[in-house]
């Protein structure tokens, strides 16, 4: 899984840094390496990445790999999309759905950017490792 529009990240500091302390929105595919519906999904994630170039960043995640940031935000099957926005997320979706939910899902939060931290998620804040 890799596409110039879309980056990888792994470990807390570098999520820390492009994630969390970011002004900008943000859509996260939280994902498995062997996830068939990972997979299915890609292609989607990957296109809606170039369709909102420069207006909404896409991540994945891989849940093995970083155990860690998956906790925090109660990341319990893949693939998990979370949007997030001012470094929170506001918004998810779980499992293969139809594509456009994640495309409206885009749309809703740059339409509602003023309003997206009011809508944040509460977090789990002492996860262990997260520090």
């Amino acid at each position: 899984m890799s596409e110039e529009n879309v980056m990888e990240v792994e470990g807390t500091e570098i999520w820390k840094m492009i994630v969390e302390k970011s002004q900008d929105p943000i859509l996260v595919m939280f994902y498995s390496p062997n996830c068939p519906h990972c997979q299915m999904m890609d292609p989607y994630f990957e296109s809606y990445a170039k369709e909102f170039e420069g207006k909404v960043k896409f991540i994945r995640v891989n849940i093995i790999d970083n155990l860690v940031i998956a906790a925090k935000y109660s990341v319990l099957g893949t693939p998990t999309f979370k949007l997030f926005c001012k470094g929170r997320p506001i918004q998810d979706y779980v499992g293969e759905m139809y594509p456009s939910l994640i495309k409206k899902m885009v749309e809703d939060g740059l339409m509602e950017r003023a309003q997206c931290v009011e809508k944040a998620s509460w977090l789990y804040p002492n996860i262990t490792g997260y520090e």
